[in-house]
């Protein structure tokens, strides 16, 4: 009793899994439409991939030059002003 009980829930489950098995491959079937292989979109791909790493050393050089940047510097300077008010402050103290 308890076997046939267990077969039906293990029959069940198989039944949702083949059936979302189903609506997964027509899912995977309408996404992959405009996406065949093709020269053209091998180059466009092969070209974003390029764009990609570009980005990637533009970012990069970029953060060498980060220092540069008017509002960093304005940063600095304002943290340059207060340490030297905290040390002219702590001086007084003495």
């Amino acid at each position: 009793m308890q076997c046939k009980k267990k077969l039906k829930d293990l029959d069940e489950r198989l039944e949702e899994i083949e059936q979302k098995k189903i609506h997964l491959s027509e899912e995977l079937s309408q996404v992959q439409i405009g996406r065949e292989e093709s020269e053209e979109r091998l180059g466009v791909l092969s070209a974003l991939e390029k764009k990609r790493a570009q980005k990637i050393m533009f970012v990069k050089e970029l953060e060498q030059y980060k220092s540069c940047d008017p509002q960093t510097l304005k940063e600095l300077r304002e943290l340059i002003d207060c340490d030297q008010l905290c040390q002219q402050v702590m001086h007084a103290c003495r």
